[in-house]
């Protein structure tokens, strides 16, 4: 079975067997970029919470403190507290900076999208009319700026993957034209 396969395999032209390559190279590296832009949306998206939480809650507590001082200023204790912790909840968000960390991985998400959506444009309607050496200097193209990206964009929290490949998983990625 195996050397009939084999076989099959080497009385393939060339080039087919070149563009085939190039078609699996293609498609991982959609896939690549499919885990990371779901994983950097995730992110997003949770930092995006965070910021506002943070925010919202501090200050709640420094309108409540205020407010207390107003109606009864012998109550320091309890102004001391809500502020105090109106103040941490601030110094979190000033060092972890969730509002940063959304924009940033919003921008991976997004250039991953792009990427993503060159690769399967360029595997479903371009890569069959190139010669191969075009073929694989446009694949070289696209690898370079996946690399690139992976270089230069934030790491994916693990929780955000997680969440990326149960999303996958579940079909999120699927056009519903490609569905039929």
């Amino acid at each position: 079975m195996n050397g009939e396969k084999y076989l099959e395999i080497i009385s393939q032209p060339m080039d087919k067997l070149m563009k085939e390559q190039i078609k699996k190279e293609l498609e991982r590296l959609q896939e690549d970029a499919d885990y990371s832009q779901k994983g950097h949306f995730a992110a997003a998206s949770i930092f995006g919470y965070v910021h506002f939480a943070l925010g919202i809650i501090a200050s709640i507590l420094s309108f409540i403190a205020v407010s207390i001082i107003l109606i009864d200023p012998t109550k320091l204790k309890a102004v001391a507290f809500l502020s105090l912790f109106a103040g941490i909840l601030t110094v979190i968000s000033t060092f972890v900076n969730p509002d940063k960390r959304k924009k940033e991985h919003l921008k991976a998400g997004n250039l991953y999208l792009s990427l993503r959506n060159d690769a399967r444009i360029f595997n479903n309607t371009k890569l069959d009319q190139l010669e191969d050496a075009k073929a694989s200097e446009h694949l070289d193209k696209l690898n370079k700026e996946r690399n690139q990206l992976n270089c230069d964009m934030p790491q994916i929290p693990g929780w955000a993957f997680r969440k990326a490949r149960k999303n996958i998983e579940d079909g999120q990625l699927e056009y519903k034209t490609d569905k039929n």
